[in-house]
Formats: C-alpha cells, structure tokens, sequence
C-alpha cells in the first residue's frame, strides 16, 4: 500500500545510505530503480522511482510502499515520521502522502483476505467469479 512520495531521489537516498537500487524496465511504465529497506521497528519499505514520472510528470522522488498492516498498527502520519527519521528527512522532503487511516487500510486487507479465501475455494487458482 502507498504511504508516501518522497521530494528526494531514491538515487541520492542509495549513496547516502549504501544502498543498492535494483534497476529494471518496468512493463508499461519504463525505466524504474527500487530499493528495499527494514526499518529499526523491523517494518518493511519498497521505494520507487520511475524515471518517466520524473522526468515528464513532475515526481521528485520514489514512492514508499508499506504493509497495510502496519498502517493498521501505527496508522499514517506516525509511519510517516518513522520513514522520515530513519532517512534523516523532514516533513519538507515529503511530497504526497496517502489520504488513508487505520479503518481504511484494515477494510483493504479484509477485502483481500476474501479474495484469496474465495479463490483458494474455488481449487483452481483461478480468480473467484
């Protein structure tokens, strides 16, 4: 689930922390580097950027994507400010952040736990009808 867009690029986020970006041609959407990292609370980040959006679409950073389990947990503006102190960011190093609560991202899990709850009782991996 996004939590954020960064105002910082991920490649400066990489050499500064010793990073390593995975780069790859991402299908549709071209040219992106991720990198992933773990927190000191051990939670989970999968930033993005794609060079497209940056360069034609006015991005300035990656986006932060999270398990929507821990914005059940903490919720947004404190995950947020986790994000930010671990990259020794501010508040003015964010670009976006998702319009999204503790009740939100816990109705999403819910509907994806039926999902796959339907679709494990159909037997054939298939999607549920």
């Amino acid at each position: 689930m996004q939590l954020c867009t960064l105002a910082v690029r991920i490649s400066d986020l990489a050499d500064r922390f010793g990073f390593t970006l995975i780069h790859y041609d991402d299908d549709g959407l071209g040219q992106a580097a991720s990198m992933f990292v773990r927190l000191e609370s051990g939670r989970a980040l999968l930033l993005t950027e794609h060079a497209h959006a940056v360069e034609h679409l006015g991005s300035k950073g990656p986006v932060v994507e999270v398990n929507a389990r821990d914005i059940v947990e903490i919720d947004v503006e404190p995950f947020v400010d986790e994000v930010l102190e671990a990259f020794q960011l501010s508040r003015e190093d964010v670009d976006w952040i998702a319009p999204i609560d503790k009740a939100r991202a816990l109705d999403w899990i819910r509907r994806w736990a039926d999902y796959f709850t339907k679709r494990d009782h159909a037997g054939n991996g298939e999607p549920p009808k």
